[in-house]
C-alpha cells in the first residue's frame, strides 16, 4: 500500500499539486499553516486542545506532518457530539481567531466528521450558498485564507455504521457498539446515508466550493488486536458497509467528493489508526506530499 502510495505522490499527486501551485500563485508560496481538525468525539476528549493533541492525533502525527514543527500548526477543539453544522460554528470561531493572529495560507487536516466540518464551511462561504455564514460564522474569511483540504477517512455520503446505530439496543455486544459510535448523539444521526442524500444535492454540492479537498480512504479493519480494532471489525460486519471500508467510513463514500480536489489515496490503516503516524506513516505523508 505505501510502495503505492508513493507511486501515487511521486506522480500523479505532484501534477495535481503543481495544478494548485500554478492556480494560487502567490499564495501558495506564502507561510503554509496546517490546522488540524478532529472528527466526532464523546465531548469529554475533544474539550481542550491538549487532549485533541495527545489522545486524538498524538503528538508523533503532528510532528511529522509539521516536519518536526518547522510548519506553524494550530490544533482545533470542540464538542463532537453535535451536529456537523454546529461543530462548524464553533470550529470556525476558533479559525478566524488563527486568522486574526496572522495564521494564512492555511492546510486543512481533518479526520473522519470533521471532513464534512470542513465541507459545510467551504460550501457556504459565498452569498449564494444555502447556508452563508451560518448562524453569523464568517465561512468567507475563511475560504479567503484556505489553501486546500487534507480530508482522512471522511463520510462523505453518510456511513452504514450511523445508519445501523439508531436500532442498536438489548444485548451486551450492541451496548458495546452503542458505546462505539455513540448512536444517541446528534452528531450521528446526522451522518446517516438518508441525511446525506439530501445534503449532497443541496447545501453540500461540490460545485458550491471554490476551495479543493483531497480525500483518503481506510481499507484496513484488523491492523492489531487493539479494543477498537476488535470493535472496528465488528462494525463493519454488523452494518453492512459495502465494498473496502475502515470500520467505520466506507471506501465510496470517503471519496464521494469530486472536483475541486478529489481522490488521493487509499490506506490500510482503520478508522482508528488513520488518523495517527503508527501503524502507517500518514504523517510523513503530509510531510511529503500534502503542502
Amino acid at each position: 500500500m505505501m510502495r503505492n502510495l508513493r507511486l501515487v505522490g511521486r506522480f500523479g499527486l505532484a501534477a495535481t499539486w503543481l495544478v494548485l501551485w500554478l492556480g494560487c500563485g502567490a499564495r501558495a508560496s506564502a507561510q503554509t499553516t496546517l490546522v488540524f481538525v478532529h472528527g466526532k468525539s464523546d465531548g469529554v476528549s475533544t474539550d481542550s486542545r491538549t487532549k485533541v493533541l495527545n489522545n486524538y492525533w498524538t503528538p508523533d502525527m503532528v510532528r511529522a506532518a509539521t516536519r518536526n514543527y518547522t510548519v506553524p500548526y494550530e490544533i482545533v477543539f470542540y464538542d463532537g457530539r453535535k451536529h456537523y453544522w454546529d461543530c462548524a460554528v464553533d470550529v470556525s470561531a476558533q479559525v478566524n481567531q488563527f486568522i486574526t493572529n496572522g495564521r494564512r495560507n492555511l492546510v486543512f487536516v481533518t479526520h473522519s466528521m470533521g471532513g464534512v466540518v470542513m465541507r459545510f464551511i467551504l460550501c457556504n462561504a459565498d452569498p449564494s450558498d444555502p447556508f452563508y455564514n451560518y448562524r453569523g460564522a464568517n465561512f468567507n474569511r475563511i475560504q479567503s485564507n484556505t489553501r486546500h483540504v487534507l480530508s482522512y477517512a471522511p463520510p462523505n455520503a453518510g456511513s452504514e455504521a450511523a445508519d445501523l446505530a439508531g436500532s442498536l439496543s438489548g444485548s451486551w455486544l450492541t451496548a458495546w457498539l452503542v458505546s462505539l459510535i455513540d448512536n444517541n448523539a446528534p452528531s450521528t444521526q446526522a451522518l446517516t446515508t438518508a441525511h446525506f442524500r439530501a445534503a449532497n444535492a443541496n447545501w453540500m454540492r461540490d460545485a458550491l466550493r471554490s476551495k479543493a479537498i483531497f480525500t483518503v480512504a481506510g481499507t484496513g479493519l484488523w491492523n492489531d488486536f487493539c479494543l477498537e480494532c476488535v470493535g472496528l471489525a465488528t462494525l463493519s460486519g454488523l452494518a453492512g458497509l459495502p465494498g473496502e471500508d475502515d470500520g467505520m467510513v466506507a471506501e465510496y463514500s470517503a471519496h464521494h467528493t469530486k472536483a475541486p480536489g478529489g481522490r488521493w489515496y487509499n490506506t490500510d490503516a482503520n478508522h482508528h489508526y488513520n488518523r495517527r503516524n503508527s501503524y502507517r506513516r500518514l504523517g510523513n505523508d503530509i510531510a511529503q506530499f500534502g503542502y
